[in-house]
């Protein structure tokens, strides 16, 4: 949940919220997490609407490593502040 997340997890997810909004109108679409991670690693270059430029993965890198980790939606937390070594774990587990 957004309340529990610190300043720069908070602005990471709120960033992260913004490209699902723009790439498809939506707060947070189905398995985003997954997807902005594949375009931060260059495995995709757009996702709906959006088109991954240098800017949004630049920014998205240095959200990422203000935070020390990434963001994860629970369906019962909601917003949800992984650190690397899980969400390395979680990204594992996820099938694409």
């Amino acid at each position: 949940m957004l309340l529990d997340l610190t300043p720069s997890q908070r602005a990471l997810a709120e960033y992260m919220s913004f490209l699902s909004e723009e790439a498809y109108r939506a707060a947070w679409m189905k398995d985003l997490e997954f997807h902005l991670w594949k375009a931060l690693q260059g495995e995709m270059k757009e996702y709906g609407r959006l088109k991954f430029t240098s800017h949004v993965i630049a920014t998205l890198q240095d959200l990422s490593t203000a935070a020390n980790g990434w963001i994860y939606f629970d369906e019962e937390r909601e917003e949800t502040f992984l650190p690397f070594h899980e969400w390395e774990q979680k990204r594992a587990e996820y099938q694409y």
